[in-house]
């Protein structure tokens, strides 16, 4: 065979390679794929052949080898290789400081459906819905997160779809609907088993759960239904880090966590409901279980926040001793949780309310500098302007 005849050969076997993964109408050749795991790890020089809730299955670019399945679980994310024009939205999405308004148009410009649908139509409406979510957009936001829901019920981006959808109602303070759509992780209601994980997973079913939960502790006539699920929470939580199966031992510090901020969820709704003496004792009961920085916390916060509220209705004989026991509370969280910065501002304003209320000369200079300190660390916060009012009746800057 001649060098011209061999090379046509050649050409010709390259192009039956390409065939196969040609993006349809258009001929482009499609790249790679690439999985990148929740380790960090990358799967390289693959296709994906399937994305869906019940698994990714993916095969070697060449068409060689076995089928591999992944469960949603383990990806982190996907890279898919006939993006295009799609890779420049994720980027500008992505960067440190995003082109949020930049994506959304260039999310928007690009067709309804693309080369391989089971993957392009749902995941470009989520990220329309994503960047106009992040612009505070909400009610533009909610179609497209009920579109990826409606038309692409058993996509990977299902779960996302609705954990923005859920979002979307809790910025709006409408909680019954953040509920609602928190509980499509858990239809069946079996959270507080380790067991049982469909429709999208165990831990999915507890994020919905600790979503729910916290969307009811917000709605009076719901406290208790909240109270209920957090119950579920430490109970399911519980038995499965008694016993933690394989496929969730990468998840034992989440698990932990939401087993950890159910609890301290107890305590928050006893608190909501002024039953102070209870949640004081919860608080006692639960303390040394509690080794979570944001619970551990997040309890002290609320620690302090029952003896002051005990304090003001306590007699007169009682109230320092209280006031005192509030103090020592919110300056755990003030002194050992410096970078949790939500409760750090909420305890240094309980301490500085309670030293000015202890009305000693040492506690009245705690309360200014406390107050000081606030306003410099939290500027524009209710927070940070509750704190120069306080400084305004002490009499200071």
């Amino acid at each position: 065979m001649g060098k011209q005849a061999g090379l046509i050969v050649l050409l010709a076997g390259m192009a039956a390679l390409l065939a196969p993964h040609t993006a349809g109408a258009a001929g482009v050749p499609i790249m790679p794929d690439r999985i990148v795991l929740k380790s960090d790890a990358n799967i390289t020089g693959i296709r994906v052949t399937r994305a869906n809730v019940d698994g990714i299955t993916y095969k070697r670019l060449d068409g060689t080898g076995p089928t591999k399945t992944l469960s949603p679980a383990e990806v982190k994310e996907i890279s898919w290789g006939d993006a295009g024009q799609f890779r420049r939205g994720m980027a500008m999405y992505n960067r440190a400081t995003p082109d949020l308004e930049g994506a959304l148009r260039l999310f928007r410009s690009l067709p309804a459906s693309g080369p391989r649908d089971y993957w392009y139509g749902p995941l470009r409406r989520l990220m329309i819905g994503k960047c106009l979510y992040r612009l505070k957009r909400y009610d533009d936001a909610i179609p497209f997160f009920q579109d990826v829901e409606r038309k692409y019920s058993q996509s990977m981006y299902v779960i996302t779809a609705i954990q923005g959808l859920a979002r979307c109602h809790n910025a709006k303070k409408d909680y019954k609907k953040a509920a609602d759509a928190y509980a499509k992780f858990d239809p069946r209601g079996t959270y507080n088993r380790a067991g049982d994980p469909k429709p999208y997973g165990k831990m999915w079913q507890w994020r919905g759960r600790e979503g729910m939960a916290q969307a009811y502790a917000k709605i009076a006539a719901r406290a208790s239904d909240a109270g209920k699920i957090y119950a579920g929470l430490v109970k399911g939580t519980g038995a499965a880090l008694a016993k933690l199966p394989a496929d969730l031992k990468a998840d034992t510090k989440e698990i932990r966590g939401i087993n950890q901020r159910a609890l301290v969820g107890l305590v928050d709704v006893l608190k909501n409901a002024k039953k102070y003496d209870e949640a004081a004792r919860q608080i006692e009961q639960i303390i040394t279980k509690i080794d979570d920085p944001s619970a551990r916390a997040k309890m002290y916060a609320t620690l302090g926040e029952i003896r002051s509220r005990q304090a003001e209705k306590a007699p007169d004989a009682q109230k320092t001793l209280l006031r005192k026991k509030a103090l020592i509370a919110y300056m755990r969280v003030y002194i050992l949780y410096p970078d949790n910065k939500a409760e750090r501002r909420k305890a240094m304003l309980g301490a500085a309310v309670v030293s000015r209320l202890l009305n000693t000369p040492d506690d009245a200079r705690r309360a200014k500098r406390l107050c000081r300190e606030l306003k410099a660390e939290f500027p524009g916060t209710d927070e940070g302007t509750q704190a120069s009012r306080i400084l305004q009746l002490m009499g200071a800057r």
